[in-house]
């Protein structure tokens, strides 16, 4: 029932919202626990669906209902009558904590996520539902990750990766690629090092990761192309850290191979968060190249993207573009002026001031 509810209006959940709620009482009135518990649940999940459809000032409030809904789902009783689903209504509340308490970088919300997420995987042996000890592992592991960043001086970044790392090595990357790809991603965004570090062991391990898991999973091609995709973005921090020009050409050789199959029709936010980066590894392979071919090659794939974002309307996505190309722009004063390491064929200074004088 409520698969067929996704996708409709506001009006249709609202009438389901309702229903459940008229439901609570009949249910309340009999023995059955469970059902009790279920048709709480139900009216949670009924909630989040209109959570995800609200004007961004009602959505806040209708998580909390939902919220609400599922801690009253989880009655005295249930745990020793039904543990596996009353750990299943755990993992729920522990997932809606993380998105509310996250936005508001609410500690006490945080850390009562946790505490849900805990709760559930004692009662969550591998042997009894690896699926469910996977979600909640993941779960736990975003809320030690959000902790993170409201108490400074904790461990929390180390308990973060920690539960990664066990969800990782509880999930089979050939059975859920998907579910794989994701936790790996996660555990990147864990060990990229800050600028100011100086020592950065971690991304050389990170990019080795990535290389690995793109293997594991070669017969998936979505879950090779989000590999892909992160897989450039830490060649580029790392050839930002080194001043390696190599690391930003395989960069620029990945995303090419993305961008292959990523269009621009099929899926225009991916599109132009690749062109974006591309751009970003050729305009450093400009500068430390003396490569105006690159630097030309970057404006017009951010030409492309400044076109779609003013035709969409999608200003974020002009902001992000306009700035890059205004980096160009002053990139472009001096490349050039000294002599490239390599040879360059053709004309690109003349490419360069030709792209400048069409973007203005």
């Amino acid at each position: 029932m409520l698969l067929a509810l996704v996708g409709h209006g506001a009006d249709r959940l609202a009438e389901a919202e309702a229903a459940f709620r008229q439901a609570l009482p009949l249910a309340a009135s009999g023995r059955d626990v469970r059902l009790s518990s279920q048709t709480h649940a139900r009216l949670a999940e009924v909630i989040l669906l209109r959570a995800r459809t609200a004007p961004p000032e009602q959505a806040p409030g209708l998580r909390e209902a939902a919220l609400r809904a599922l801690q009253t789902a989880q009655m005295p009783r249930l745990r020793a009558r039904d543990p596996l689903w009353w750990a299943e209504l755990k993992i729920r509340t522990a997932d809606l904590l993380l998105t509310i308490a996250g936005a508001r970088s609410e500690e006490a919300g945080l850390k009562a996520g946790a505490i849900s997420a805990k709760s559930a995987l004692r009662l969550l042996p591998v042997e009894v539902s690896r699926e469910k000890r996977v979600r909640g592992l993941t779960v736990l592991g975003g809320l030690f990750a959000a902790l993170a960043k409201v108490e400074p001086g904790r461990r929390r970044p180390e308990q973060a990766l920690a539960t990664f790392e066990a969800a990782l090595a509880t999930t089979d990357p050939g059975v859920t690629p998907g579910v794989w790809t994701t936790i790996l991603i996660r555990i990147g965004t864990l060990l990229v090092p800050s600028p100011e570090e100086a020592d950065a062991p971690r991304i050389a391990d990170l990019i080795a990761r990535y290389r690995t898991g793109i293997v594991a999973v070669s017969a998936h091609p979505l879950s090779v192309q989000r590999l892909q995709r992160v897989l450039a973005e830490a060649l580029a921090a790392d050839g930002k850290r080194r001043l390696d020009p190599a690391s930003f050409a395989e960069s620029v050789t990945l995303l090419r191979t993305v961008l292959a199959t990523v269009t621009r029709d099929a899926d225009a936010a991916a599109w132009a968060q690749c062109q974006m980066a591309l751009a970003d590894s050729l305009r450093e392979i400009a500068r430390l190249e003396q490569d105006a071919g690159a630097l030309a090659e970057a404006l017009a794939r951010l030409g492309e993207v400044e076109a779609h974002a003013q035709d969409t309307q999608r200003q974020n996505v002009l902001t992000g573009v306009r700035r890059r190309m205004a980096a160009c722009r002053a990139l472009a004063k001096t490349v050039g002026s000294q002599p490239p390491r390599q040879a360059a064929s053709g004309d690109p200074v003349g490419q360069v001031r030709r792209l400048l004088q069409k973007s203005g």
